[in-house]
């Protein structure tokens, strides 16, 4: 593998693969550290990108993923606040562009940043719609 140049288009990509990486495993072992780690990645990712552009629908999106999982954690009412706003944030920057299910890995993307911005706000609601639930 090869070195980044120091501003390269590849460095959200890198960014966001290093941070996934640290966010599943901390959703396999469970160690606060790894998703601590990925955030600050996630946050660099999506600095790098112009607003409202490909791919930062899905960083944030991730960004919410990560602060919802870290909510089921540690139960920081906080982290579902900021993933509503990221994500709103980004989306209502994007627009209504046209974004390609093949571009968020699912093949199956009808709904699916609706269902990215509103789980925040529904765990915000009912902390028991979390996933797993929170564990305090």
């Amino acid at each position: 593998m090869g070195e980044l140049d120091e501003e390269p288009d590849e460095w959200p990509d890198a960014l966001f693969r290093l941070a996934n990486a640290l966010h599943s495993r901390f959703l396999a072992q469970g160690e606060l550290g790894d998703i601590q780690e990925a955030l600050p990645l996630l946050e660099e990712a999506i600095d790098k990108v112009d607003e409202g552009s490909w791919p930062g629908p899905l960083i944030a999106g991730h960004i919410g993923r990560c602060l919802v999982d870290r909510f089921t954690a540690t139960g920081g009412r906080e982290d579902l606040v900021t993933a509503s706003r990221v994500i709103e944030a980004e989306l209502t920057a994007a627009g209504d562009g046209d974004i390609d299910p093949e571009d968020l890995g699912t093949g199956a993307a009808d709904g699916a940043l609706d269902r990215a911005v509103a789980l925040p706000r529904r765990v915000l609601d009912d902390p028991g719609e979390a996933p797993n639930g929170p564990e305090r």
